[in-house]
């Protein structure tokens, strides 16, 4: 009797884990999980809620920040909710994005979330691992992202998800050029010395320009040689606290196609013509 019990208790557990996995990767309400969990729970044991059922956390910590709060969510734990995406692979390529948005109209409150895209599957889609919210954008980038850089190294030393072993690695930094220098910690790209891939000083023609096409590159060590050094240079500020994680400052940052391209060059050819 006993052995029947457990057998019976195993095979529910087995189908809640199906059903988490299943509700997840289709994206479906918590409605439509509690009416199916209503139904199944007359035949099998499971979780009345949809909540419970998908271990969402009940009670988030907030940190406050200087300017305003910050709430982190694990990275494995986003990880985790696409398992089915993530079966066939053996490296997992993740791409971030940090950039602040207005919440209201009438109110300089703002949001800075972080977040995260498996950049190597098809119909993958982004997870929130962080959010700033005050009346403007976090005033201490260190501090802002001391908790995902955390999260970052664990992921990095521990890649275990789902108890499957992965290669991870950082791919880019998706950000507009404002985001790009804030994370960076160099001058705004508007700037004299606010170019991100060459070392030429700027000439302002009504606005800044950068007419040089033949100027040595911006490299990696150019960033790394300065962690020591307290006195900013023309372009670096101080030193970007994603220097811990290896991050490329200048290959891992692509320049955003938006502005420069589709609301850059093809607009003033629009004009023109």
């Amino acid at each position: 009797m006993d052995a029947m019990s457990n057998i019976n208790s195993q095979n529910d557990s087995n189908l809640a884990n199906e059903l988490r996995t299943c509700f997840i990767k289709h994206n479906v309400t918590h409605t439509f999980i509690n009416d199916v969990l209503q139904i199944l729970g007359k035949h099998h044991d499971l979780p009345k809620d949809a909540r419970t059922l998908l271990d969402t956390p009940g009670i988030i910590a907030t940190k406050d920040l200087n300017n305003g709060q910050y709430v982190h969510f694990c990275i494995h734990y986003g990880l985790e909710k696409q398992l089915t995406l993530l079966e066939d692979l053996s490296t997992i390529k993740l791409s971030f994005n940090i950039d602040g948005l207005p919440l209201f109209k009438s109110s300089s409150q703002q949001a800075w979330p972080i977040l995260c895209l498996v950049n190597n599957i098809q119909n993958s889609k982004p997870f929130v691992i962080g959010n700033f919210s005050g009346r403007s954008k976090p005033d201490n980038v260190s501090k802002y992202l001391f908790d995902f850089i955390q999260d970052v190294k664990e992921l990095l030393q521990n890649p275990v998800i789902g108890g499957k072993t992965f290669e991870i690695l950082i791919d880019a930094f998706i950000c507009d050029a404002p985001a790009r220098s804030y994370l960076k910690c160099i001058k705004n790209h508007n700037g004299y010395f606010g170019c991100e891939r060459c070392p030429q000083k700027g000439k302002w023609l009504g606005r800044m320009t950068f007419s040089e096409l033949d100027s040595p590159k911006r490299k990696y060590e150019d960033f790394s040689n300065r962690i020591n050094v307290d006195s900013p240079d023309e372009h670096i500020i101080n030193p970007s606290p994603l220097l811990e994680i290896n991050v490329g400052l200048v290959s891992m940052f692509p320049l955003d196609y938006m502005h420069l391209v589709c609301l850059g060059v093809v607009r003033k050819l629009i004009l023109a013509w």
